[in-house]
């Protein structure tokens, strides 16, 4: 992990990060993700008006999530944001509009999760708070590749 992701990391207080907590609070894991991916995606393309279809994102989508939430913040991830942040620049998506609809995938992700869960109001809190975190860590990292990408 880069010095600059360490730091992000402790900013965000993720530095006690137990990723497996996260994924053994969330049982049906994998299917929130894809149920939320799939509505992200949909959501997207219906707002393209069918210019673009932005379905077949779903997958990468989903998997990326769950490589984070499974695997923990590593140097892999750091070079899954990037790849990210690169292609959003590649396409033209700026971070305004990325940023906006990382909102509507981030709501929809607390919202199932929060729907879904069995777990006691202090263990709901402490879960959507390291959601949360995560999503501002995620959502960070790749505006930050497409800043890089724009001086290269």
């Amino acid at each position: 992990m880069s010095s600059q992701l360490a730091h992000a990391v402790a900013e965000m207080g993720l530095s006690d990060f137990e990723h497996h907590e996260v994924v053994d609070a969330i049982p049906a894991l994998d299917d929130i993700l894809t149920v939320v991916a799939a509505e992200f995606c949909a959501h997207l393309t219906a707002l393209a008006e069918a210019r673009i279809d932005y379905r077949g994102l779903a997958r990468p989508m989903r998997d990326h999530w769950l490589q984070l939430l499974r695997d923990g913040i590593d140097a892999a991830y750091e070079r899954r944001v990037m790849r990210i942040g690169l292609a959003h620049r590649d396409r033209a998506i700026d971070p305004q509009t990325y940023v906006l609809g990382y909102g509507w995938f981030a709501a929809r992700l607390v919202e199932e999760t929060m729907r879904r869960s069995v777990l006691d109001r202090a263990a709901l809190a402490d879960l959507v708070a390291t959601l949360l975190r995560l999503i501002f860590l995620d959502l960070t990292r790749v505006v930050h590749a497409y800043g890089v990408s724009l001086l290269d």
